[in-house]
C-alpha cells in the first residue's frame, strides 16, 4: 500500500488550489481601504474568516478524493492477498466521507497537539494577529501604504506554507483511518495490523520503536501518524501471511556506522554499540526516552 504516493499526490493537488486561496487573501488584505485601525481590523477579520473557511472546504474536498483512491488501491491489495475465497468488503463513498469528517474534526490530535480544524484556527489567528500588529506599528510610525504592503505580504504568504505543512500529515492521518476502517470491515480476512516504517535515516526513534509490531485491528495502543510529516502506515496481516523478512531493526543493523551515528547521536550510538540498548528500545509507545532515563555508556 503506497500511502506515501497517495499522500504526495494529495499534497501537490492541494498546494495548487491553496495557492489560489492565499493569493486572493494577500490581494484582499493589501487592497483594504481604511480610515482608522479599528476599521482595518474589522475588514481583515472578515477576509481571514472567509479565506480559512474556503481552505477548510478545500481540505475536505481534496481529502475525499484522496481516500477514494486509497480505498480502491487497498481493495486490490486485499483481493490479491485473499487466499480464502471469501468476499472482500469495500467501503462506500458515504462511509469514506464520514472517515474524512471524523478524522479532520473529531479525531485524535495529528499536528502540534491539535486536530486539523483546531490547527487551521491556530494558523489563522497567528497570521491575523501578526498582520494587525504590523499595521498598528506601521500606522504609529507613519509608514505609507506601500511600506505597509511590503511588511504584510510575507506574513500573509506564510499562511500558504503553514497549510502545505499541515496537508501532508493530514493526508497520512486520513489515509491510515481509511485503512483501519477497511481492515475492520474485512476482519474475516485480516487477522491483524502491523506498524510499518520507512527504512531510511529520516525515521525517528519513536517510529523505529513501534516498527513491525503487530496488533489486533482496533487494539493498537496509538494512532498514526505519530508526529508531523510522519510517514508510517498500518499494513494488513492476512491469514496465511508469512512474517516479513526485512524489519527496521535488521535494516538498521545493515547500515554503516556513520549512518547509525547520524540517526542516534553520540550517546545513544555508544549505548547501541555496547549492547546496552536495542534500536527498538530508545522509545516507548508514547515518546522518545530521555538520556537520563537510559543506562550510562561505559
Amino acid at each position: 500500500i503506497d500511502l506515501q504516493a497517495d499522500s504526495l499526490m494529495f499534497t501537490e493537488d492541494f498546494a495548487d488550489d491553496n495557492q489560489l486561496i492565499i493569493s486572493k487573501l494577500i490581494k484582499q488584505v493589501l487592497n483594504v481601504k481604511f480610515s482608522n485601525f479599528t476599521d482595518f481590523e474589522k475588514q481583515v477579520n472578515k477576509i481571514y474568516n472567509t479565506a480559512f473557511k474556503d481552505l477548510k472546504q478545500l481540505y475536505l474536498n481534496d481529502l475525499g478524493k484522496n481516500v477514494e483512491d486509497i480505498s480502491e488501491d487497498l481493495g486490490q491489495v486485499i483481493r490479491t492477498g485473499n487466499k480464502t475465497g471469501k468476499r472482500v468488503n469495500k467501503l462506500t463513498i458515504p462511509q469514506l466521507r464520514e472517515i474524512v469528517k471524523q478524522s479532520v474534526f473529531e479525531g485524535e490530535p495529528i499536528y502540534s497537539n491539535a486536530p486539523l480544524d483546531e490547527r487551521l484556527k491556530i494558523e489563522r489567528e497567528k497570521s491575523r494577529r501578526k498582520v494587525l500588529g504590523e499595521v498598528k506599528r506601521g500606522i504609529n510610525n507613519g509608514l505609507s501604504a506601500q511600506q505597509l504592503a511590503r511588511k504584510i505580504r510575507p506574513i500573509v504568504g506564510d499562511s500558504k506554507n503553514a497549510a502545505d505543512r499541515i496537508a501532508r500529515t493530514t493526508a497520512n492521518a486520513v489515509g491510515n483511518d481509511t485503512l483501519l476502517n477497511t481492515y475492520k470491515a474485512n476482519d474475516h480476512l485480516i487477522k491483524g495490523v502491523m506498524h510499518s516504517t520507512t527504512l531510511d535515516s529520516r525515521t525517528c526513534m519513536m517510529c523505529a520503536a513501534g516498527s513491525d509490531k503487530v496488533y489486533r485491528v482496533g487494539k493498537q495502543p496509538y494512532t498514526l501518524p505519530r508526529h508531523p510529516r510522519c510517514r508510517c502506515v498500518w499494513v494488513p496481516i492476512m491469514y496465511g501471511d508469512k512474517p516479513i523478512e526485512m524489519t527496521y531493526a535488521k535494516w538498521f543493523e545493515s547500515t554503516s556506522d556513520e549512518r547509525k551515528l547520524k540517526i542516534l547521536g553520540s550517546t545513544r550510538y555508544q549505548l547501541y554499540k555496547q549492547g546496552k540498548v536495542k534500536i527498538n528500545d530508545f522509545a516507548t509507545d508514547l515518546k522518545i526516552k530521555r538520556l537520563d532515563k537510559l543506562p550510562k555508556p561505559d
